[in-house]
């Protein structure tokens, strides 16, 4: 059951990523969105090299989503939810929603909250 609710949940994400394309204007960030998947990181360690704060709104919030995907796909355990949170409330009814709460499910099932990452 587990595997087709996360298949279903990856499913609509692609979906809805596919729909529209929205893209941070910070070249870093839209460099680092292409190299996520194979060196997550990478992408942390340059993460880490930018100041969140010099960003504008949309690109902070983007920022803020690579950084729980990188981590994510390194493997490192989610210890919090605030940057997560921060993503949802941000990206509200856009195409990139499916993809966050996906996230978010991982963020709650690292932190051990089941009900709430279902």
């Amino acid at each position: 059951m587990n595997r087709t609710l996360l298949l279903i949940i990856t499913t609509i994400a692609i979906i809805a990523c596919g729909c529209t394309r929205q893209h941070p204007s910070d070249p870093r960030l839209q460099r680092l969105t292409l190299s996520v998947d194979t060196g997550p990181q990478a992408v942390i360690d340059s993460l880490a090299a930018i100041d969140p704060a010099t960003l504008g709104d949309y690109d902070r919030h983007y920022y803020n989503f690579l950084t729980v995907k990188a981590r994510d796909k390194a493997y490192i355990v989610h210890t919090s939810d605030s940057l997560i949170l921060d993503v949802i409330n941000h990206f509200g009814r856009s195409p990139k929603m499916a993809e966050a709460l996906y996230y978010a499910g991982r963020v709650y099932s690292d932190l051990g909250d089941y009900p709430t990452a279902l």
